[in-house]
């Protein structure tokens, strides 16, 4: 069984799937699959019967390539916050645990449009709300006009 570092968590154990191999004398080891060990993380992770802590936070947000501030305006939260959650000064709240997971089960299933609403979401500016919205018969089926 190998400690498996790579993830940032201390407590993953790879029971196969690696190699070690010896090079000018020191231990090199080679994973098969590097991407789907992540997934497998990420999704036991969101699976997991308990709230998620510190490292697991941060591993997810690492997996979604996103920095500190990219996440907190997916949240609707200051940078600051990730950084506490991330370092265990604050508990995550439950309702932020709930959404990166699901957030994160959607966005690994390749027809999910979740992130892309977010990401959006996240960048909607606030003259937005009072936006006009228009709607049109069109052979028997109500649809939004394209402007």
């Amino acid at each position: 069984m190998h400690h498996y570092t790579e993830s940032g968590l201390d407590n993953i154990y790879l029971v196969n799937g690696y190699e070690i191999t010896l090079v000018d004398g020191e231990e090199c080891i080679s994973y098969t699959g590097f991407e789907q060990i992540q997934r497998a993380i990420g999704v036991t992770i969101c699976n997991q019967n308990s709230w998620m802590n510190a490292q697991q936070f941060k591993f997810l947000r690492k997996e979604f390539q996103l920095t500190q501030s990219a996440l907190g305006r997916l949240l609707f939260c200051d940078r600051q916050s990730i950084a506490r959650w991330e370092k265990s000064e604050t508990a995550i709240p439950p309702l932020v645990d709930i959404t990166l997971r699901a957030l994160y089960l959607e966005s690994i299933h390749e027809n999910s449009h979740v992130r892309l609403t977010i990401d959006s979401l996240a960048d909607a500016e606030i003259a937005d709300l009072n936006k006009e919205i228009r709607i049109e018969n069109k052979d028997g089926k109500w649809q939004a006009v394209v402007a």
